[in-house]
């Protein structure tokens, strides 16, 4: 079988940065750079293990396929989630194999990883004291639940409504049980904004910044190249996610991934999904796949009235200045008529409306036009909202509509009919559609 080396390299320091990375050597020898820079402050925090390292390179070895060799240490929980993973995207994805794991070392997870010797912790000293404290006490309870309330967690923050929503979950709005010790967002340069555009990604960090701060958690700046390995992102960006906040696990033991689709519309493979993102997790690190109960109308809906967010949102990533958004791309017009139909106005992080000329020339897969435009057009005649647009995207919808019904009765002609039918028929589909 072809084997994939991941040589772990030394981490370099500079006046504001430290850079861990490793080489990867592919079966043809190629020898690859991956590298990760932080913030010089966490120089004493990263781990020396490599569970980042195999996240990141773990789709590369799937897609040859290859033993993926780690000359380094790994944790065993994660390599054991690791399995279920592979098994979960080979069977979504055939061009993904199961693949090997091999490492030099394997980290064995304490028995007690989250308890600390203390006088004052009750729990620890009652196990000290005799085996019938491993029952389940209301004091020891209420001991281990407290502990897990108080883990803090980071995320990963691009600035758009997924990730404000869930910033907003668990520092704004009442979540209840699900609340976490949120405390850091990460945002990452190399992955929606290229590394040769330092001074875009600098002006969309002080927006970023700004949200953040307005809810008092931190904002960690990590630059990378994963981007670089030339990978399917639509699949390896949950993986690439993860890679990047496991680097701040001594600290942070908590990951939330901001959920994209919601549960009502999920359609797998997704890169990141309720499914298989929580096998990402380690013994030192677990992450959740945070929101998927709400959809992105329920989402602009709750961070609609939010004036930082309303001033800084960013949603664009096709245009030609990814600090701000274009106003002229498809999800930028998604979210706008969004924030319309909940009834919250435009907010001033898009300086430009959208017109109906705009909507009625809008082109849309069928899958997103039923998942997004349809509510938002439902959602505006529900407030009762007659604005042009409205009009525009129900027009826009019934063109779409009827577009696919007429490719629907195309695809049932070229398979089923006798070339008898066939033809008439398809002289009918010539007038209608007028080709």
């Amino acid at each position: 079988m072809n084997k994939i080396h991941l040589w772990q390299e030394p981490v370099k320091y500079n006046q504001d940065t430290l850079t861990t990375g490793i080489t990867i050597e592919l079966p043809n020898g190629k020898r690859l750079p991956l590298w990760y820079q932080l913030p010089i402050k966490y120089q004493n925090k990263i781990p020396s293990h490599c569970n980042s390292f195999v996240l990141a390179a773990l789709f590369l070895a799937m897609d040859y396929p290859a033993e993926l060799i780690v000359h380094g240490e790994v944790d065993r929980t994660l390599l054991q989630n690791l399995i279920e993973f592979q098994i979960a995207w080979s069977a979504w994805q055939p061009r993904y194999q199961v693949i090997e794991i091999t490492v030099d070392r394997e980290i064995t997870p304490k028995i007690i990883s989250s308890l600390e010797k203390s006088p004052t912790n009750p729990l620890v000293n009652s196990l000290e004291k005799s085996p019938e404290s491993l029952l389940k006490t209301p004091e020891n309870q209420e001991t281990q639940e407290n502990q897990e309330a108080s883990k803090s967690a980071i995320m990963a923050f691009s600035g758009g409504v997924d990730s404000c929503f869930t910033l907003g979950r668990h520092t704004k709005f009442n979540s209840g049980r699900q609340q976490q010790n949120l405390q850091a967002g990460v945002m990452v340069h190399g992955f929606d904004i290229p590394l040769n555009q330092p001074e875009i990604f600098a002006k969309a960090l002080v927006r970023s910044q700004i949200i953040l701060d307005s809810v008092g958690v931190e904002l960690i700046p990590i630059a990378t190249n994963f981007r670089e390995l030339d990978q399917d992102w639509e699949d390896v960006h949950g993986a690439a996610i993860v890679s990047c906040l496991m680097f701040l696990e001594n600290i942070y033991p908590l990951g939330l991934v901001a959920s994209g689709p919601s549960y009502k519309s999920l359609v797998f493979p997704q890169g990141s999904n309720p499914l298989t993102d929580r096998y990402l997790s380690s013994s030192s690190f677990s992450v959740i796949h945070d929101g998927a109960g709400s959809t992105r109308l329920e989402k602009i809906q709750a961070i609609s009235d939010w004036p930082e967010v309303r001033e800084h949102l960013r949603v664009c990533w096709q245009g030609a200045e990814l600090d701000k958004n274009c106003c002229q791309c498809e999800k930028c017009i998604r979210s706008i008529l969004s924030f319309r139909a909940v009834g919250a106005g435009l907010p001033s992080c898009f300086p430009v409306d959208v017109t109906p000329q705009q909507i009625n020339i809008l082109q849309v897969p069928q899958a997103q036009l039923e998942v997004d435009f349809v509510p938002i057009l439902n959602q505006a005649k529900a407030r009762g909202i007659d604005q042009p647009w409205v009009k525009s995207l129900e027009s826009c919808i019934r063109r779409h509509e009827r577009g696919y019904a007429i490719k629907a009765m195309h695809r049932f002609l070229r398979q089923q009919m006798p070339p008898k039918i066939k033809k008439p028929l398809w002289q009918v589909r010539r007038r209608l559609i007028g080709r």
